[in-house]
């Protein structure tokens, strides 16, 4: 009994001291966290892959020409011939809007001395992005120097451009045939020629020349320029084909050929789905013309208000046609009612961007349009789209005030206030009307603001003029 006992105070005594050797001992130190692993960064096909789809809007993207840039210069500095070759384009294009004509998407090239000085800067570097892309085995950049010769850019023009292109379709490269196209048919003058190039150009793998080959087929199916064969049919699917690669301009010249009759049975139904289809891509024109759809009630009920809606979005979106149709309601005082200078402004805007002097001039004459005339004088004074002439500009505008009314050389005289000496003519021919009793002063204050009403009665009080207030 005392035996157990003892061994028993032995095993009590050890499990004290065992617990008192586990309390006093460090805590253990908790285990450092696993570092994240460095991801790996993206592939030069991912960077292709993603910048493509902000240059050309794909993949849900939009349109991001300074994220495309971004991401091809990425995939050229580790080496890519063809990222040079994008960003090429994309050192072009950012001087080089509007590229392609809307009818004729083969003559889109205009000789060196009608590039701007920013063209010429802009394919200096673009040039050197290209030579890149082609030292770094990428054919297309063949076909961007070769766009440099035939500019003047680069030396060697036309001849030294085709060599190129030639070059570049040795070496595998389909989308040659487009540009070997567009100097047959060009240059050479020989449309069959150019059809066979471009037949070939549809094994195009780039969108760029796919959309370009599309189109360009299609007007050659549809002109016969240059002996080419004619199939509209052809060029139906054709220029669907382009549109559905993304070239919203050829929603624009399928709905103008159903709407005309060009080559096709004339159908206005489908003229105005082509038309529409192109509102949703965001072609201008459009929207224009399902806009005189709408106000001609052609293929639809007339309805100028909706009409007027399309060429206010077709103005807004850059197309000419559009600012000068609005130019005109406003003149007219369709729909909205009559503001003369609200017209000139938009007439103003056409003629800034590319609008000629003629439509402005004819207006201006033969329906006595004055704020088309004031355009056309201010294109001449300016020298917009034409040759200064500040002779030719105060014949217009003489013009203008010996045969507006009353309310519309007032409506002048506060439009041009910032030009002194249209300022003076405008407020001596209002006062000839006050004199004459065509025009009271409260008349006259109803239309001005108060700083130009209160400077055309200082000018008149210089001036040595009678009136009273």
């Amino acid at each position: 009994m005392k035996k157990t006992l003892a061994l028993l105070l032995c095993a009590a005594m050890l499990l004290a001291l065992c617990a008192c050797g586990q309390s006093a001992a460090p805590a253990a130190a908790a285990p450092e966290a696993t570092p994240e692993p460095t991801p790996e960064p993206p592939s030069i096909d991912e960077l292709i892959e993603q910048g493509r789809a902000y240059y050309y809007g794909l993949d849900g993207q939009n349109e991001d020409p300074d994220k495309a840039t971004e991401l091809f210069q990425q995939a050229a500095e580790r080496g890519s011939g063809l990222a040079y070759w994008y960003l090429g384009n994309l050192y072009t294009n950012a001087e080089d809007e509007g590229e392609e004509d809307a009818e004729n998407t083969l003559d889109a090239d205009a000789p060196a001395a009608q590039l701007s000085p920013a063209q010429i800067k802009a394919l200096e570097k673009a040039l050197e992005a290209y030579r890149k892309a082609s030292a770094h085995g990428c054919p297309l950049g063949l076909l961007g120097e070769g766009k440099a010769c035939e500019y003047g850019v680069a030396e060697g023009g036309v001849d030294r451009a085709r060599e190129l292109y030639e070059q570049a379709l040795a070496e595998g490269c389909a989308e040659a045939n487009y540009e070997l196209g567009r100097l047959a048919v060009n240059y050479e003058k020989d449309g069959a020629k150019g059809q066979e190039y471009l037949n070939a150009a549809l094994e195009s793998e780039e969108l760029f020349y796919l959309r370009r080959s599309c189109a360009g087929l299609g007007y050659l199916y549809l002109s016969g320029e240059s002996g080419a064969q004619k199939d509209p049919d052809r060029t139906v699917e054709l220029y669907e084909r382009a549109a559905g690669l993304g070239d919203a301009g050829c929603w624009y010249r399928l709905g103008r050929m159903f709407l005309d009759g060009d080559g096709v049975t004339a159908d206005n139904a489908r003229a105005k789905e082509y038309f529409e289809k192109g509102v949703e891509a965001g072609e201008a024109e459009c929207m224009v013309y399902l806009g005189n759809m709408y106000w001609n009630g052609k293929g639809v009920e007339e309805d100028h208000l909706t009409a007027s809606d399309y060429y206010e979005m077709g103005a807004e979106a850059g197309s000419l046609t559009g600012m000068c149709q609005l130019g005109s309601m406003y003149y007219y005082g369709q729909v909205y009612g009559r503001n003369v200078i609200t017209a000139t402004e938009w007439y103003g805007e056409a003629a800034e961007k590319g609008a000629p002097i003629g439509w402005f001039a004819q207006q201006g004459n033969k329906s006595r349009n004055m704020a088309a005339a004031y355009t056309a004088g201010t294109m001449l004074a300016k020298g917009v789209g034409v040759d200064k002439s500040v002779e030719d500009a105060l014949d217009w505008f003489n013009y203008i005030i010996d045969n507006w009314e009353i309310i519309q050389v007032v409506g002048f005289a506060e439009m041009t206030a910032a030009d002194s000496e249209l300022y003076n003519m405008c407020y001596d021919r209002v006062y000839e009307m006050y004199e004459a009793g065509d025009a009271s002063l409260p008349l006259i204050k109803s239309k001005l603001s108060k700083y130009s009403y209160s400077t055309m009665i200082q000018y008149w009080t210089d001036k040595g003029y009678t009136f009273e207030e």
